[in-house]
């Protein structure tokens, strides 16, 4: 699935796509070095992050569009947003929004970042470490 986006996918983390996508499990890693998104870095951080989301809506959308470089609309350290009314102070900022109603209240997504062939899990969400150790014993958690 991600193959085409992320330099290097070993087949660990391949396993986990294969069993929580689509759902909550977004994948910090490195791009392929031919990607020419614009995601606002300069391509400094040498990282993104991937997830294929569980909405009817955006697996129509990316059905027919192919990968999308989104941005979240969740800032760090504050509750998510879940309706578009909440965002209007970036109504100038943001080119397209997209109103799918109110959002269900639930958990939020488990970050995995992939580097150096090491599985680090940075924010355990809707999918466990043990979920996760599940697929793929040598998943760690972060220690910080």
């Amino acid at each position: 699935a991600a193959t085409g986006i992320l330099r290097n996918t070993t087949w660990q983390v391949q396993s986990l796509m294969d069993n929580f996508w689509p759902g909550l499990l977004s994948i910090n890693a490195a791009p392929q070095p031919g990607l020419k998104w614009n995601l606002g870095d300069f391509k400094k951080l040498d990282l993104i992050s991937v997830r294929v989301p569980k909405s009817d809506f955006m697996l129509a959308l990316l059905a027919q569009s192919g990968p999308l470089a989104v941005a979240s609309a969740v800032q760090t350290g504050k509750a998510p947003r879940r309706e578009v009314s909440a965002l209007t102070e970036y109504h100038d900022e943001i080119p397209l929004i997209v109103d799918g109603g109110t959002l269900p209240e639930g958990p939020a997504s488990t970050i995995l970042t992939v580097r150096d062939n090491t599985i680090t899990a940075v924010r355990i969400g809707a999918v466990s470490l043990v979920q996760l150790k599940e697929i793929q014993p040598s998943v760690s958690a972060a220690t910080y």
